[in-house]
């Protein structure tokens, strides 16, 4: 088993395709994805008030901000991210929920509170009655999960173009070249040709996940005012851990689907075709967990293959207390799923016809 793990990794190793989307492909992702999300324009900001805020004082505010809206849970609201500031009233003052740690908000914060005293300030000149004398920002710490969704996009992408190439040269590529059937005939046991092929793979999908996912973060904590105080805290310690063992979680099973693809197929070309799908399947989970955040993350998905490992994803950058019960979750679901679909690659690949293709 070790030296057919030896020569089908110096094999993969010197083509230069394999090096070319296993280290540097992966860099030039995160770059991508880094600056794409922090050049972004901000949006309007969402504002939202309870009933304890009179009338005229909402009318006021809706002259400057047409993002106005009333909500019955206001605090549920901005936790859940569907808002960005909160008001709230209470005797002589109005008190401005937001999550002060993200510059744009705290600008907004600000610019709210200059407002509101330019308008009392006006009132008590002209003699008028004014509700408020003074204003209060009280910190909420909304957490959005946008780290952890930018993470997990590259991750999902750094481990498929690290992997694909190296299962294809395994499976599909060596039907075509006839020297599958070799391999085959030598005195090992199927399971450890098998196994050796899926170590090879793993390990390449591991570095290139590695490099981005590291990568990410490092640039992130530069770039990203929020990346910086999620990433570097008191939880670091922990975030990393988890960070490690969602990566190397989701890498085997997306090893063991791409392996799976790669002995379906009956050439080089037939392989490529499946990555497309392969690809769209895997990113159904960052498109669900982006209408999510980590306060309102249901358990039910923690036992969900793909989807377990974004939402940990989310879990791992957030301040919330519940960690280890989402691990455990998602490593006994993403083992299981390991499980089932090694057992069907080893079922096939002891077919004759599937493990040789039409040779």
């Amino acid at each position: 088993m070790k030296s057919i793990y030896k020569k089908d990794l110096i094999d993969v190793w010197r083509d230069r395709k394999t090096l070319l989307l296993s280290i540097i492909l992966p860099l030039v992702i995160v770059i991508v994805s880094v600056t794409i999300q922090n050049s972004s324009g901000d949006p309007e900001m969402t504002i939202v008030y309870d009933e304890s805020v009179p009338a005229d004082v909402v009318n006021v505010i809706e002259e400057e901000y047409t993002s106005l809206e009333y909500s019955e849970q206001m605090e549920e609201d901005l936790m859940q991210d569907k808002a960005d500031i909160g008001l709230q009233a209470d005797d002589h003052t109005l008190i401005l929920y937001g999550n002060v740690d993200e510059s744009n908000i705290q600008d907004e914060i600000m610019n709210l509170e200059l407002f509101m005293t330019q308008n009392t300030l006006q009132d008590i000149e002209q003699g008028a009655n004014s509700h408020y004398l003074k204003t209060e920002v009280a910190n909420l710490d909304q957490e959005s999960g946008s780290i952890g969704n930018l993470l997990m996009n590259i991750l999902i992408m750094s481990v498929l173009f690290g992997a694909f190439p190296a299962s294809v040269s395994l499976f599909a590529e060596e039907k075509e070249q006839r020297t599958m059937e070799a391999l085959l005939m030598a005195p090992k046991s199927r399971f450890r040709i098998l196994s050796s092929k899926f170590l090879v793979i793993l390990t390449l999908g591991l570095i290139s996940g590695c490099i981005a996912i590291f990568g990410g973060i490092i640039l992130t904590s530069f770039m990203d005012t929020e990346g910086s105080s999620i990433v570097i805290g008191d939880q670091l310690t922990t975030q990393m851990i988890g960070l490690i063992l969602n990566t190397v979680l989701f890498a085997i099973n997306a090893v063991t689907l791409l392996m799976l693809v790669s002995i379906m197929s009956g050439s080089f070309k037939e392989a490529q075709n499946y990555m497309m799908a392969t690809m769209i399947l895997l990113f159904i989970g960052p498109g669900i967990m982006s209408t999510l955040t980590p306060a309102n993350i249901p358990m039910w998905l923690f036992f969900v293959p793909s989807l377990n490992n974004n939402a940990f994803m989310q879990v791992i950058f957030s301040s919330s207390s519940g960690f280890y019960l989402p691990l455990m979750l998602t490593i006994a679901s993403s083992l299981l799923l390991f499980i089932v679909l090694f057992f069907i690659c080893y079922r096939m690949f002891n077919d004759d016809k599937k493990a040789l293709g039409d040779n």
